[in-house]
């Protein structure tokens, strides 16, 4: 078996570009739920049920990855799973007039996505320096996000979501020929048997990042619905969010350069104020400005607070399995998100109890992290200092 430096450059590009495309139903669900809306003429409860139908999808398959991931090669299973999301974007794109067969191949495709996700969160989690890589793991999603939200709303009405699931197919099948960097098995953790697994600490961790994604998916899954039933035009609404998913950009790249400098705690706690308050701020009346502002916060702290997160649970993990379990939770956050905000509107025509979800999960998701960095703060103090590359 060929040996591959978790810590190498080319692991490390290689795990960035992946974990941008396996996700990008996630990054791209505004424009997404707004042209099944206005192209396909769904309803926005039927839209959020697509979404919630690829995220569903990529929640179940933490199951099976924590069996197989113990004795299959990883190269070859994250060939296949990219084989797997070409075959349902490619199908998709023939039934986006379709919301059961276009659910159905959502679920597919998010079987695969979901797997190369586990994989590189648990890649990550063994690296020497997880707060950067995590914030590296961020930057290419976000990258990925502003480009694909300045450019759709310009090309969707002229071409349609199925060019979407197309250059999804594509992009997907360019991504092969690099899997050749990424390891074929996992490796254990640096001090991993001093570490041990914190059990009672990690159920606290997962449980945050559960309500943390509960509490984004269903914000962001109708951010452009609450722009648009404000009257705002649907460029603009394409402009304010391109401008946020790029100080979402700057909030992964700070998380990257303070890294461990601040410690984790007072970090995590000013993204979450940040996040909360940033959800308040979308409260009708909303202006044009406001609503830019609130959707910049919004994106800076979803993205600063989420590398230290991580790499609190990753503290606790010697095996990778809370790693694991922690994409479960991801998934299973923004697949409950949608459905749970898409549930508030059937007895109202307003957003404001997708915000007030919002706001709940953000305090929620703050009081089960607190316990996570003290105990991290522990956890680290009894072990010998890694070496940092």
């Amino acid at each position: 078996m060929e040996t591959i430096d978790v810590n190498g450059r080319s692991t490390i590009v290689t795990l960035v570009l992946l974990s941008a495309i396996a996700p990008a139903v996630l990054l791209l669900a505004p424009a997404i739920v707004g042209a099944l809306v206005t192209g396909s003429g769904m309803s926005p409860q039927a839209a959020g049920l697509v979404l919630s139908a690829e995220l569903a999808a990529m929640a179940l398959v933490t199951f099976s990855t924590l069996w197989w991931m113990r004795f299959c090669n990883w190269r070859t299973a994250i060939r296949v799973c990219l084989a797997i999301m070409i075959v349902g974007n490619l199908a998709s794109a023939q039934f986006v007039q379709s919301g059961t067969m276009l659910a159905v191949w959502r679920f597919v495709s998010g079987l695969g996505a979901g797997s190369v996700i586990i994989l590189c969160m648990v890649t990550i989690g063994q690296t020497r320096q997880r707060e950067r890589n995590y914030g590296w793991f961020v930057v290419g999603q976000l990258v990925l996000g502003a480009v694909g939200l300045k450019v759709l709303p310009g090309i969707l009405p002229h071409y349609g979501l199925g060019s979407l699931y197309l250059f999804l197919a594509a992009v997907s099948a360019l991504m092969l020929p690099l899997v050749q960097f990424l390891p074929e098995a996992g490796t254990r953790v640096s001090a991993a048997g001093n570490r041990g697994t914190y059990w009672l600490v990690g159920v606290a961790g997962l449980a945050a990042v559960i309500l943390f994604y509960v509490a984004l998916g269903g914000v962001w899954a109708y951010v452009e619905r609450i722009a648009n039933q404000a009257g705002m035009a649907a460029q603009d609404i394409g402009n304010a969010l391109t401008i946020a998913t790029l100080f979402g950009i700057a909030g992964s790249l700070a998380a990257t350069w303070i890294g461990g400098r601040w410690g984790r705690l007072s970090p995590l706690v000013l993204g979450y104020v940040m996040l909360g308050g940033s959800i308040v701020l979308m409260q009708a009346p909303l202006s044009e400005n406001t609503y830019l502002f609130a959707t910049s916060v919004f994106k800076f702290a979803w993205t600063f607070a989420l590398p230290f997160l991580l790499a609190c649970i990753a503290t606790h993990d010697a095996s990778g399995r809370l790693m694991v379990f922690a994409n479960f939770m991801i998934g299973a956050g923004l697949s409950i998100g949608p459905a749970a905000a898409g549930a508030t509107l059937a007895t109202a025509p307003d957003y404001s109890g997708v915000l007030m979800l919002g706001v709940a999960g953000c305090i929620l998701s703050l009081v089960c992290a607190l316990p996570v960095v003290l105990g991290t703060r522990r956890s680290e103090a009894a072990l010998p200092i890694p070496d940092r590359a």
